[in-house]
């Protein structure tokens, strides 16, 4: 079921309308709030109604006594919503007449009790002479709901005490759920408050070191870079002497590295999450931000996605994760460059259990035709450059106007950068329409967030998924 309730804080009735409209489809049900009824009235809920929207969520946290509760609620018997919330602090009695109220009227809502305003901390209830804290309260209120069988309205942080307390029968609504570039997301999720997360960087790094240092200061933590000349790994101390000592730090370590046994060592031995934010063979952290990226676009994407270059790192957590979603790829690579048959192997296996296909070819027009998605990566990676005559051997795989004219029209190219341009692409393909470059770039940021929160702070991941 799509959970997704829009919140629609807005007193401009076709505004809110024009918005609906375009997303009805891909939402739940929308949220109209106590400052869009007053503007609006029941006129306003009408018009939902005639769009199809008859679920709505009626938010006007109401508090009174029982009897006016119960009376306020009757007079809502013309209009059609799912739900209505109510504040649970009004008591057990005015809840049961909430919804003896609600079981009468015509379109029979669910009620949701709001615990605490998600803008109150411990000090704003003191203030207002409740000298418990507010995990105290949503505690006692989320008991409220159980014996009186109501849903709750709480933030993302308490849901997970509020699930503990009332079974999984009762609904839980989240508020607060942002688009990524939301900055007050960071504002009330803070997973990693009071981590210390280490990223060892033997290869220089722009997108991956920035992009992890940010992260993690929005989830709320410390971030602490190691560059290979400041630390003693592989030089004076063992990677698993330094793995031991540094999880007696840190509350999680990442490591971009040449050799995959390295990363495999430090996580053999470290006590704390491990990751691999690269190496010779995988690139995990890279293919969690194209497959975030390809998801955001999936309505204009019409075809498989298809790799054109070198059989490295990237295109093999490409392939795993292309088969983890049930998505098709197409992979061209010179002949002698092709990826490594053991990782082939396990995403050939994946996507056979998941209905999709990874085809070979050493072909760059067979695997970009009618493709939805283009994918290059540099012709000579970082550590590769004394290798002779490697770049030679990529004559006729630099992805440009010609071999792109092959894709569907909307296809969507992707490169996860550097790039080398003039190379394994033009400008005229990089900087064009078509091109996602930049917001794969960004994404590393977002998914590598999720990331180290589900490995870092596994609570504050269940309580996320609350959420979903």
């Amino acid at each position: 079921m799509n959970r997704i309730i829009l919140a629609l804080d807005t007193t401009n009735l076709q505004d809110a309308l024009n918005i609906t409209k375009k997303v009805k489809n891909k939402i739940f049900t929308v949220k109209l709030g106590l400052e869009f009824f007053n503007a609006n009235g029941k006129q306003g809920i009408k018009e939902f109604n005639r769009i199809g929207i008859n679920n709505l969520m009626l938010d006007l946290k109401l508090k009174d006594i029982p009897e006016t509760i119960f009376k306020a609620i009757k007079a809502l018997d013309d209009l059609e919503f799912g739900f209505l919330t109510i504040h649970g602090q009004g008591g057990k009695a005015m809840i049961e007449k909430a919804k003896k109220a609600a079981e009468e009227i015509k379109c029979k809502p669910k009620i949701m009790m709001v615990t605490i305003l998600t803008a109150l901390s411990d000090g704003d209830l003191k203030d207002m002479g409740n000298n418990s804290t507010v995990d105290e309260q949503v505690e006692r209120l989320a008991r409220v709901a159980k014996e009186t069988n109501v849903g709750v309205v709480c933030s993302g942080q308490e849901a997970r005490l509020v699930r503990k307390i009332i079974g999984t029968d009762l609904l839980i609504f989240t508020p607060g759920i942002r688009m990524k570039n939301d900055d007050g997301f960071a504002d009330v999720f803070k997973p990693l408050d009071g981590m210390s997360i280490g990223s060892i960087y033997e290869k220089p790094s722009t997108r991956t070191r920035v992009s992890f240092e940010v992260g993690v200061s929005k989830l709320g933590g410390q971030p602490l870079t190691l560059l290979a000349n400041d630390i003693q790994l592989g030089k004076s101390e063992s990677i698993a002497d330094t793995a031991s000592v540094l999880s007696r730090f840190m509350d999680g370590i990442t490591y971009r590295c040449f050799g995959h046994s390295d990363v495999q060592e430090l996580a053999k031995h470290a006590t704390v999450p491990v990751i691999n934010a690269l190496s010779d063979k995988h690139h995990p952290c890279q293919a969690a931000a194209d497959l975030m990226t390809i998801k955001e676009k999936e309505d204009s994407v019409n075809g498989h996605v298809s790799w054109v270059g070198d059989g490295n790192n990237v295109l093999h957590d490409l392939m795993l994760a292309c088969a983890s979603l049930g998505i098709d790829i197409k992979y061209a690579t010179p002949v002698g460059f092709e990826p490594d048959p053991g990782v082939v192997s396990r995403a050939a296996s994946i996507a056979s259990d998941r209905g999709s296909s990874i085809i070979s070819t050493n072909d760059p027009i067979e695997a970009v035709s009618d493709a939805g998605v283009i994918y290059t990566d540099v012709f000579v990676s970082m550590g590769e450059e004394g290798m002779k005559g490697k770049l030679e051997a990529f004559e006729g795989f630099q992805v440009n106007e010609n071999l792109v004219s092959h894709a569907d029209s909307e296809y969507l190219f992707m490169h996860c950068l550097p790039a080398h341009r003039g190379e394994e692409v033009t400008d005229g393909v990089i900087d064009s329409k078509n091109s996602v470059v930049f917001d794969q770039a960004e994404n590393r940021m977002w998914a590598q967030m999720s990331l180290l929160t589900r490995m870092c702070n596994e609570a504050a991941w269940h309580t996320y998924n609350e959420l979903y």
